[in-house]
């Protein structure tokens, strides 16, 4: 089930698809792996009627989960009036642990890992 940025994504099913094309993306919330810059290209480059979403499994604190949805504003009212809320694609956090064997199917569900 998912709500506002947060997804609980059973990677054993095509059930927790949620669009044609899905970017997986895996790392360690901080700011050396530059997930600004991956959040603003991925916001810059598609939008909504393309189906696409950027899935983000990390280890999230409540003050990332707001710095993604802060960055996301500011990316809305840098691109003024030209972007809605609604046109921008999804992106997801996946938040919980995964398995040793849950992992492997993470990233064979994805379409694109970066």
């Amino acid at each position: 089930h998912c709500a506002a940025y947060h997804c609980d994504i059973d990677p054993h099913t095509d059930a927790s698809r949620t669009s044609p094309f899905l970017f997986l993306s895996v790392f360690k919330f901080e700011e050396r792996k530059n997930w600004r810059l991956l959040l603003n290209a991925f916001w810059s480059e598609f939008y909504a009627e393309l189906h696409t979403t950027l899935l983000l499994r990390t280890e999230l604190s409540a003050e990332a989960t707001q710095l993604v949805a802060a960055l996301r504003r500011d990316h809305l009212d840098a691109c003024q009036p030209a972007c809605r809320s609604e046109l921008l694609p999804r992106v997801l956090l996946l938040e919980r642990s995964l398995t040793a064997e849950e992992l492997p199917r993470l990233y064979a569900a994805a379409d694109a890992f970066v």
